[in-house]
């Protein structure tokens, strides 16, 4: 048997018992510090994972200070897979700021029935915001031409000083207005002009030297004060007739717009300064023309229009045979005449037809049945009812030859 000795049996016991308490406490001192590591060391969140490129030794390696807006960077510079999953509650937010900086090539596209709807609403708006087109209203040709020879006529009587003073600055002022007008009253002002344009045109066509109607106008205008003024009654309607219509445009108002619609209504009138213009010839020869093929008409015709000679009315501004043969032609607004009342006109010849037999050669019958009928239209001329119709009818039953009473 084995000798005990106390002595080594104590520090064989000492010993265990370090052993056993070592282990004792390293077995309870490793739970506390688990416990420890998952409950109060707190997890970075989204700390920024920073790449380094650089060369391998990482003891050249310094670690980059945080910046600011850690999160729009991590967003920037990490690939999704690489980045670490934020807290539940920050989701929406990290996913809203990733949306708002990912450049345009890494955006999800958008489902294709989403990008019609986008191009129809553009197309909408821009139609519905664009201004509709409006189309720039210019005078045709014919309009044009009718409208710069009124105007430049107009000009000349200015330049001219056919005005009195006090009216000629009103005139440039008033043709002004007209030139910086709307087209639609430069049409209206050209097509009432018409009928008078067509005489001065036809007037010009019958001289020699290849004159624009213009430049005729403006020789009949410079050269009324010369003897040739006095001997061409045709130069002297033209300047009459444009001197008139402004003077009297001028002085019908203060206002641009009723005086337009003055000088609109005179170039109209068939008894005024248009009368005048064209003479007798003009509306006579359209009459004849209607009648070229009945001699009997035509010659009673010829006895009117003897009867209603013009120099004993001219004096007082009345131009019975013209108005006369106005009477029986309509004018248009936009400036053309048309035959009408023909058949009253045939029906008064065929009156006067049937009181000329009656006197069977007797001229002094005659003259005295020309005068009734003068005085008859003349006094139907000064009431202004020459065109009623009243004054046609009336005519069989007032107006009879005293060859046979």
């Amino acid at each position: 048997m084995y000798k005990i000795d106390k002595e080594n049996i104590m520090q064989i016991f000492i010993k265990l018992l370090v052993l056993c308490s070592t282990l004792f406490l390293y077995c309870c001192n490793s739970d506390k510090i688990n416990d420890m590591s998952d409950k109060t060391i707190p997890i970075p969140h989204k700390l920024p994972i920073i790449t380094y490129k650089g060369p391998s030794n990482l003891q050249t390696k310094t670690r980059k200070p945080p910046e600011t807006k850690t999160d729009t960077l991590t967003a920037e510079i990490t690939p999704p897979h690489t980045q670490p999953k934020p807290p539940e509650q920050d989701e929406t937010k990290a996913d809203t700021l990733t949306t708002e900086i990912t450049p345009p090539h890494t955006q999800p596209k958008p489902p294709e029935q989403d990008e019609t709807k986008a191009d129809t609403l553009t197309i909408e708006t821009t139609i519905t915001n664009k201004p509709p087109e409006t189309r720039v209203a210019t005078l045709i040709d014919d309009e044009k031409q009718k409208f710069d020879v009124l105007i430049n006529a107009f000009n000349k009587m200015i330049e001219l000083k056919r005005l009195p003073d006090n009216e000629l600055q009103e005139s440039q002022n008033f043709l002004n207005w007209i030139r910086a007008t709307d087209v639609k009253k430069q049409e209206e002002l050209a097509n009432a002009f018409t009928l008078a344009y067509d005489f001065l045109k036809d007037k010009t066509s019958q001289q020699s030297n290849n004159l624009t109607t213009t430049q005729f106008i403006n020789n009949a205008l410079t050269c009324c004060d010369t003897p040739e003024y006095n001997r061409n009654t045709t130069t002297r309607r033209i300047q009459t007739f444009f001197r008139n219509i402004l003077y009297g445009t001028i002085k019908a108002s203060n206002n641009n717009e009723e005086r337009f619609q003055d000088l609109k209504t005179e170039l109209l009138r068939r008894n005024n300064h248009v009368n005048f213009l064209l003479g007798i010839e003009r509306f006579e020869r359209k009459i004849r023309m209607q009648l070229k093929n009945d001699n009997n008409r035509t010659q009673v015709f010829n006895f009117l229009m003897n009867a209603l000679t013009q120099d004993l009315t001219q004096d007082m501004n009345i131009y019975i045979r013209s108005d006369f043969s106005l009477s029986f032609f309509e004018f248009k607004g936009n400036g053309t005449v048309n035959p009408t009342n023909l058949e009253k006109l045939k029906s008064i010849l065929d009156h006067i037809h049937t009181e000329l037999n009656k006197c069977n050669g007797n001229e002094t019958g005659q003259t005295n049945f020309g005068n009734r009928i003068k005085k008859y239209f003349l006094k139907a001329s000064q009431d202004n009812t020459l065109y009623n119709d009243d004054i046609f009818n009336k005519f069989k039953t007032e107006i009879l030859s005293d060859c046979q009473k």
